[in-house]
């Protein structure tokens, strides 16, 4: 259709006076949005009251201006978050993947076309990169998101192309795009953990939850970096393993750094779950051997210090005084001498371990001399030590005296009982970890286009030995997990959502608590280092002394464990179904109703 009328000559009369005349041209309106045309008024003869005119060869060039107002794209947008696996609402199709906020509606996006005054769009359907459509003749659309793109950056597009028709003419080139808001991964919380002294193969493994969300993009990685430096503590790198997790190992070696295992295994799993696997609950590392010789210059002294470890001279005949001659301590060209520089029968002295880089008095396990026996027979030296033990020890053909009491000492006193020996250096092994220490962890996890969590802090509290009576181990004021020993221990979550991990013997809960306000507070009993796939029949409830206490027994229906939870009344709970209306217990993830 052409957008003007056809003229085959029209006569334009110029006045006398004037150079120029003004001639119309009728248009027609097409509704086709095609921008400016042109047309060209050729003159092909001229007269006036004279005669004919000599016609040039000029040519008159007119513009066509469009009328019609120009089609403008549609757009709209959708979120990856949005996304689940139910088709719901306005929903065409399920999505194949779960955003981080399944439950709102907005992976469907709904609206309607912007189209021109006498136009209607052609109704179509399909899919796209990542959804599926639908556009309907009134101009509505329905867009929902069933793939999420894996791009870099805070969104992408996906684009329609649709036509539109007047009836006569129809346009196909239109453009309907849908802005696709990237999802990113969620992490605010991961439960401290709190375990006592014993190894996870007798009391078990300490199972934590935490609230990691991939989200719509999925899972690339969870990040996992230890931040506490001890001597002798040897972390692992990072392993991860295709189901997701990330595990990191940690051995005990002053000597060598290689040594990463044997100590325990934290691992983080994308269930919402970690694992701490207590390997060892004392571990011990070894010092390298400190030489005696010429340490004192060959002087004796009331006591010197090598590598934060004092020998002392002790006023053996007990006369109020150290005399040097004959009880001081020194270290000779040859070693470890007493006196005259002999160690001789009767001789004593005293070792005194200082602190560790974080403050604690260092804790020995086993204290080795290494010398040599001079003439014939042997070197024998009876000890006490700080905590209490004695005993006595003889030096071997091998050179090594080796002082291995049953318990940790900070201190010990020698007296040489028989034969005479060169001594010329120590060693010792000491815990590790002497006292309570606080291991912690950074942690973060990476979705599938590469968009990182914030980090969370993971605080691991290593409990040392506590035999005094009553010890309570207690959480913190945010979610714990705790774990105690095979024996009977007590058990103080605090506040916070506390898991509480059932252990061998008659344990006490003194705070178990299961509110929703005036803050949520849902502890859990998790009785999966006890029983394997539990179910009520390995469950019971009987009275405590008042107090509600849950047993737990195995398939042979041998009891493995016992809870009294101390704050809860046996008229309260009188019987497993009260109990477990009023108590979580789960084995491992499986909640027992």
């Amino acid at each position: 259709m052409t957008p003007h009328t056809t003229i085959t000559t029209l006569d334009v009369v110029i006045h006398a006076g004037q150079t120029s005349a003004t001639f119309n041209v009728n248009t027609l309106t097409d509704q086709l949005q095609e921008g400016p045309e042109t047309f060209t008024a050729h003159i092909v003869s001229a007269a006036n009251a004279n005669g004919a005119v000599t016609v040039g060869t000029a040519d008159a060039i007119g513009t066509i201006l469009d009328a019609n107002t120009p089609p403008f794209d549609t757009t709209a947008s959708v979120n990856e978050s949005a996304m689940d696996t139910i088709q719901s609402g306005h929903d065409l199709a399920p999505s194949n993947v779960t955003g981080t906020n399944p439950t709102s509606p907005d992976e469907t996006a709904t609206g309607t076309l912007h189209l021109q005054d006498g136009w209607t769009a052609v109704a179509s359907s399909g899919t796209t990169s990542y959804g599926t459509y639908e556009i309907h003749q009134d101009g509505t659309f329905i867009y929902t998101l069933t793939d999420a793109p894996h791009v870099s950056g805070d969104s992408t597009t996906d684009a329609i192309t649709y036509s539109i028709t007047n009836g006569s003419v129809t346009q196909s080139d239109n453009t309907l795009t849908m802005t696709i808001v990237d999802d990113a991964p969620l992490f605010t919380q991961i439960d401290n953990a709190v375990i006592a002294n014993e190894s996870s193969t007798t009391a078990g493994i300490l199972v934590g939850t935490h609230d990691i969300v991939f989200g719509a993009d999925g899972e690339l990685s969870i990040d996992l970096a230890p931040l506490t430096s001890l001597p002798g503590l040897n972390y692992s790198d990072p392993i991860h393993h295709l189901d997701g997790s990330t595990t990191i190992t940690a051995g005990a070696s002053l000597l060598d750094s290689s040594v990463t295992s044997g100590f325990f295994e934290l691992t983080i799993k994308p269930d919402g779950t970690y694992d701490f696997n207590l390997l060892d609950a004392r571990p011990t590392v070894t010092t390298a051997p400190t030489t005696f010789v010429n340490a004192t210059g060959g002087q004796a002294v009331t006591d010197f210090t090598l590598d934060g470890v004092t020998f002392s001279a002790v006023d053996s005949n007990h006369d109020g005084k150290i005399t040097l001659s004959t009880e001081g301590v020194k270290g000779t060209s040859s070693g470890l001498g007493i006196g005259n520089g002999n160690a001789d029968p009767g001789d004593q002295f005293s070792v005194t371990f200082g602190n560790d880089s974080s403050g604690h008095q260092i804790a020995v396990d086993v204290l080795t001399f290494y010398g040599k026996v001079e003439g014939a027979g042997s070197f024998t030296v009876s000890w006490n030590t700080d905590t209490g033990e004695h005993g006595s020890s003889t030096l071997s053909s091998n050179g090594v005296l080796s002082i291995d009491p049953l318990n940790d000492f900070h201190s010990i006193v020698f007296t040489v009982d028989d034969g005479k020996a060169k001594v010329d250096s120590f060693a010792y092994s000491e815990r590790l970890l002497p006292g309570d220490e606080t291991l912690h962890f950074n942690i973060s996890a990476v979705d599938g286009d590469g968009d990182h969590t914030g980090l969370q802090t993971l605080n691991v509290t290593l409990l040392g030995l506590h035999p005094e009576a009553g010890y309570t181990i207690t959480g913190s004021t945010g979610p714990d997990s705790l774990i105690g020993t095979s024996g009977n221990d007590i058990l103080h979550g605090g506040t916070g959502a506390d898991t509480f991990m059932a252990t061998h013997g008659h344990d006490h809960i003194t705070d178990y608590t299961n509110t929703t306000t005036p803050v949520l507070e849902h502890d859990t009993v998790d009785i999966s280092n006890l029983v394997a796939n539990a179910t009520r029949a390995n469950l019971s409830v009987t009275n405590d002394g008042g107090k509600a206490q849950l047993h737990i027994s195995d398939a042979a229906h041998t009891e493995v464990g016992s809870i009294t939870f101390d704050n809860i009344s046996s008229a309260a709970a009188p019987d497993l179904d009260h109990l477990l209306g009023t108590v979580d217990v789960k084995d491992g993830t499986h909640h027992i109703s």
